[in-house]
């Protein structure tokens, strides 16, 4: 067993290494590239056995495939996610925050102003509770609280400015 254990742990890191090495580390976490490098290797292994073995095994393999994704929870992360921002895949503003963080409690009155801000209502603003959806918490690798990123179709980068109600209004008036 102890044997399998290293054997993973020596291909995360090297999917780690191929991940860093061609930029992607950039847009999308080690975690969600080992995911999907592993899919195409599953699928890159069926094809090889079908082609060798002369038979069709694709429908055998994709139940097999769809038994993985449930079991790493991809779907699951991707449809709560979806739920907390509405679905909006254009221009999403989420808050990560904790109840405990004195600086989580500060924001929040701002943070909820601004959800109500009718000039934004192109823009999803919304708030995760991260005790409450941890599988959210380390598919965006969420460190520290408050964290607050912009999803601008698709590119996602940190907010670094103001944590006051005008401080955001202003940012989001020039997204």
């Amino acid at each position: 067993m102890e044997h399998i254990n290293n054997m993973f742990i020596s291909l995360t890191n090297s999917v780690g290494s191929i991940s860093k090495q061609f930029g992607l580390s950039d847009y999308v976490s080690d975690t969600t590239f080992f995911i999907i490098f592993t899919i195409v290797c599953i699928l890159l292994i069926i094809g090889i056995v079908s082609f060798v073995s002369g038979k069709n095994i694709i429908e055998e393999s994709k139940n097999m495939i769809e038994k993985s994704v449930d079991m790493i929870g991809m779907d699951k992360i991707t449809n709560e996610f979806d739920k907390i921002t509405g679905g909006n895949k254009n221009i999403t503003f989420t808050l990560y925050y904790v109840d405990w963080c004195p600086h989580c409690k500060s924001i929040k009155p701002d943070w909820d102003k601004l959800e109500k801000d009718n000039d934004l209502k192109h823009i999803t603003i919304t708030k995760v509770n991260c005790e409450e959806n941890e599988a959210i918490v380390q598919e965006k690798n969420i460190e520290g609280f408050p964290t607050i990123l912009l999803n601008n179709n698709g590119k996602e980068e940190a907010y670094n400015g103001g944590r006051e109600y005008a401080d955001f209004k202003e940012y989001l008036q020039t997204v």
